[in-house]
């Protein structure tokens, strides 16, 4: 990871610095449920940050690996989705805009 990318997580501005490298997808822990966008709230890369993400595929591990690999790395999940990012305005990317 670019070790630039914490201070946007820390700012709230993933979106913007996503953008500004042109990324087009990126995979995220699966939410709970239909409609929520879980960790895509918690990195900025929601509706109020200028950013929408569509669903392109989500994929579970087992179980019992899953549990394995979370004791070992405690941040491990057991399902991820690969989202494509649709970019609002350039003024709302990151919340600049108020969106």
């Amino acid at each position: 990871m670019d070790s630039r990318l914490h201070r946007h997580l820390a700012d709230g501005t993933t979106a913007l610095y996503l953008y500004e490298r042109g990324v087009k997808y990126v995979v995220l822990p699966t939410g709970l449920g239909p409609g929520d966008l879980g960790y895509a709230t918690e990195v900025a890369l929601d509706p109020s940050h200028g950013v929408n993400l569509a669903a392109l595929h989500s994929a579970c591990a087992d179980e019992i690996v899953s549990r394995v690999a979370f004791t070992s790395s405690l941040t491990a999940m057991r399902c991820e989705t690969v989202y494509s990012i649709q970019y609002r305005s350039v003024a709302e990317v990151g919340g600049l805009g108020g969106g």
